[in-house]
């Protein structure tokens, strides 16, 4: 991971209430070259940013 990137920590919110990866986290960071996932601090989880809203 870049310098740059290690700084740029994210809180995320899905559906308007704050997301919580599997092991408890709350912050994450896009992985280098890789705009639309992000990476759990904690255990590096990868989740990847869905754009599409449900009817």
């Amino acid at each position: 991971m870049s310098e740059q990137a290690k700084d740029i920590n994210i809180m995320l919110r899905v559906g308007g209430k704050p997301f919580r990866c599997h092991c408890g986290c709350n912050v994450f960071h896009h992985p280098e070259d890789m705009p639309r996932a992000y990476e759990c601090n904690a255990c590096e989880a990868l989740y990847e940013a869905d754009d599409e809203e449900q009817a």
